[in-house]
């Protein structure tokens, strides 16, 4: 989850690797068009909030995760340096 208005977010979502074919990058502000094009990747974004409200993710950015082995997700918040560094 990034804001992409964020320079900062967008530049750190772009250094990721993602761990598996199945990632996905979500928008929670920006323009959908203009990330795709800037991270040449498939983009969504959180309409009205429902995804960050359901898994109580309330800063970004932010990466969510399935625990291997089980049914639950992992929320994990990248502190403000690294998304910004």
């Amino acid at each position: 989850f990034i804001n992409g208005d964020d320079p900062a977010q967008v530049a750190w979502m772009k250094r990721q690797t993602p761990p598996t074919l199945e990632s996905k990058i979500i928008l929670v502000q920006g323009s959908i068009p203009e990330m795709q094009k800037s991270l040449d990747s498939r983009v969504y974004f959180d309409q009205n909030g429902v995804l960050c409200q359901r898994l109580g993710i309330d800063q970004v950015p932010a990466r969510v995760s399935a625990v291997p082995g089980d049914r639950f997700l992992k929320v994990e918040f990248i502190p403000a340096e690294e998304g910004r560094k």
